[in-house]
């Protein structure tokens, strides 16, 4: 009987590709067409949620959430959140280039206007979700999985909301699919 060839190892490129596909928020997709039909009234771009707060303070604040629920989540790996004008995604996480060098973290500005902090929060814990399925188990990267692991440091209602407002127009998934059962 022959033996089959080994199979060849995958490279990092194909593992940081794999990963951003894999990772693309479902709720970041959905919230597109949320997003543009709720857009709010242009202002001074260096601003956000109309607090007067500049895009390096609420990105700043956002690096302190972010921080904190990568310690909930006892994700060891640096994390580096960035507030960009545009973001395809909405919200993405990709892989570093170099092995032990940092995720990174991008969340559209126009997202701190959709969401209120709370659901904020459920956002940057799934985001880490899919951090924390990728340094432990990198091929296994589902929205279900991503949002069990968030679920570790943010509560389903907050996340159920999040999905609520970016499927109110009737583009609606099934919320036991990504977040699973509620008695669970």
């Amino acid at each position: 009987m022959p033996i089959p060839a080994a199979q060849p190892r995958r490279s990092r490129r194909w593992r940081r590709a794999a990963l951003a596909l894999l990772s693309l928020p479902v709720i970041a997709l959905a919230a597109t067409s949320a997003l543009a039909k709720s857009k709010p009234p242009a202002r001074d771009a260096s601003t956000t949620r109309g607090h007067g707060r500049s895009k390096e303070a609420a990105a700043r604040t956002l690096q302190k959430i972010a921080d904190a629920i990568r310690q909930r989540l006892k994700i060891d790996r640096a994390v580096a959140v960035e507030l960009v004008d545009s973001n395809p995604y909405l919200v993405s996480v990709e892989a570093p280039e170099q092995p032990d060098g940092a995720f990174v973290l991008r969340v559209e500005a126009q997202m701190l206007e959709l969401l209120s902090d709370d659901e904020m929060e459920a956002v940057l814990a799934h985001e880490l979700g899919h951090v924390w399925i990728f340094t432990h188990h990198p091929y296994l990267q589902t929205e279900l999985l991503a949002n069990q692991v968030a679920m570790r440091a943010v509560s389903r209602e907050a996340l159920a909301r999040v999905y609520g407002k970016v499927w109110k127009d009737g583009a609606k998934g099934d919320l036991v699919a990504f977040l699973g059962n509620a008695e669970q």
